[in-house]
């Protein structure tokens, strides 16, 4: 049950995240983020492979192009928000011009892609203390 919900938070996420970077822009989205969100008591512990499956499955089949800037926002909410560590990358390489979002985490290997901070000059990054 637990992998559905955090599948349908997953989806939800990649479709609103979508929508708002096209409307209101890169800068009010981050706003937007509350990066001391707070677990409640009543929150259910997450499991590191179900929040794993579940981004991963949502990323598929989700029916819109979602770029890297979307699936990165959206996997550091879900991180923030199960009370994971992670870290908001923005990047980018002069030659050829080239932009890309990633996210860094120490909590869930598997997701930490600390690889490309060597290949891209990061301009921007977001954590859960704030930019």
């Amino acid at each position: 049950m637990i992998k559905f919900i955090l599948f349908l938070k997953s989806y939800w996420y990649l479709l609103y995240f979508y929508v708002m970077l096209r409307r209101r822009g890169l800068r009010i989205v981050l706003d937007g983020i509350d990066n001391k969100e707070k677990i409640s008591k009543r929150s259910i512990e997450v499991d590191k492979n179900s929040l794993v499956a579940a981004f991963r499955l949502a990323c598929n089949f989700h029916f819109l192009n979602v770029e890297c800037l979307e699936r990165s926002i959206t996997l550091y909410k879900l991180l923030i928000s199960s009370n994971f560590d992670g870290t908001l990358c923005v990047g980018i390489r002069r030659k050829p011009f080239l932009s890309h979002a990633w996210v860094e985490t120490t909590s869930i290997e598997e997701l930490n892609e600390s690889k490309y901070r060597e290949k891209f000059q990061v301009f921007l990054s977001v954590s859960q203390g704030g930019s």
